[in-house]
């Protein structure tokens, strides 16, 4: 039964229903019976709650660097709606702007069941547009289809607006640019969750020790309790998924930065092309002495001689010329080679002529 009623709004009433009003095609009747459905499906018993600006502002920055939980992003949004990016944008904008976030999302597509490509543009307050970057993000990586996996390629915040270029590529690379661009904090605070009381101990002693704690593996420790010199490539080897003899030298040198920054081994290493400078504070020249025949037997391990100097604070290693590297190989040559033993010679000599040629450390 419809019962007819007449009601007064002011004009400020008015504004506030226009968007329902517009989503019905100006039919005034259907957009006061969405709202009357929208006020009983989110009030306070129900799925929504109010909450105060400057609370929603911390709970936002709180929420920074972690990636919404899959079955609260599923409960969020119908995944049935990653086989229409202009039904889905459109559910993205009616849905903002009944919960009156100020959000607008312009999504850009070559296909709008399979996109290859996708910009998705977020204009809007600046902490509720990333949010909602990473929401759609999430959404579009995690639901596209196996056919067409959606990556995270790059993500433009620029004032009050934020744009994520999306690509084809692969399931993995997928949930590995989520993590990057929006995740990055789940797994050190998972981890630390996992071993609270650990961990927290871990952090009250390095605070308390104005961070001059140093941590090192366990089989780098035992090297040095043996009076050995310890190499270090543990770790080195774990972060890059390989032996230490397969890594390059561009690539092993941020490695050595990272490890041995990160283990406060030293203050801070600088990395200027192939030259590697140590800042520490230690004062005992022994020390000093096995700090720099570590690194040494690390990157001849890797194929690569260094020379180094030293001042009171300071270590500069420099990368040798391959020379010495080929000396090596022709000295083995030498040794089975005997039917090109006058060459070889020739070759050798000529080898060590050049090592005139470098300067002194």
């Amino acid at each position: 039964m419809i019962i007819t009623r007449h009601i007064s709004l002011d004009n400020d009433c008015i504004r506030k229903i226009e968007p329902y009003v517009r989503k019905h095609n100006n039919n005034f009747s259907a957009a006061i019976r969405e709202i009357i459905d929208q006020a009983g499906k989110y009030n306070s018993k129900g799925d929504s709650s109010q909450v105060d600006n400057p609370l929603f502002r911390w709970m936002l920055t709180g929420m920074d660097g972690f990636l919404i939980p899959d079955n609260i992003l599923s409960e969020t949004i119908d995944k049935r709606l990653i086989n229409s990016m202009g039904e889905f944008e459109k559910f993205l904008n009616n849905r903002f702007e009944e919960l009156g976030w100020g959000v607008n999302i312009d999504i850009k597509y070559d296909n709008d069941s399979s996109p290859i490509d996708a910009m998705v543009e977020i204009k809007g307050a600046s902490m509720k547009t990333k949010l909602v970057a990473s929401l759609v993000s999430h959404f579009l990586v995690r639901n596209s289809p196996e056919h067409s996996p959606l990556e995270v390629k790059s993500v433009m915040n620029s004032s009050n607006c934020i744009r994520v270029e999306l690509s084809k590529s692969n399931k993995n690379d997928g949930e590995k640019s989520l993590v990057k661009f929006f995740g990055c904090m789940d797994e050190p605070v998972n981890t630390i969750k996992s071993r609270i009381g650990f961990w927290k101990k871990i952090l009250d002693r390095h605070k308390l020790s104005n961070y001059n704690m140093v941590t090192v593996h366990r089989n780098y420790f035992e090297d040095l309790l043996a009076a050995r010199t310890p190499m270090g490539e543990i770790i080195i080897e774990n972060l890059a998924r390989k032996p230490v003899t397969e890594i390059s030298l561009g690539e092993l040198l941020p490695l050595i930065k990272d490890v041995y920054e990160t283990s406060r081994v030293v203050d801070r290493v600088d990395i200027d092309r192939e030259t590697i400078i140590l800042y520490h504070n230690y004062r005992n020249k022994e020390a000093i002495e096995k700090l720099k025949k570590s690194l040494f037997s690390l990157l001849e391990t890797n194929g690569h001689l260094y020379d180094a100097k030293a001042t009171a604070n300071m270590l500069v290693l420099v990368h040798r010329p391959d020379i010495g590297l080929k000396i090596n190989e022709i000295i083995d040559n030498l040794r089975i080679n005997h039917s090109r033993l006058d060459q070889e010679l020739i070759l050798f000599i000529a080898f060590l002529k050049q090592l005139k040629n470098i300067p002194d450390i």
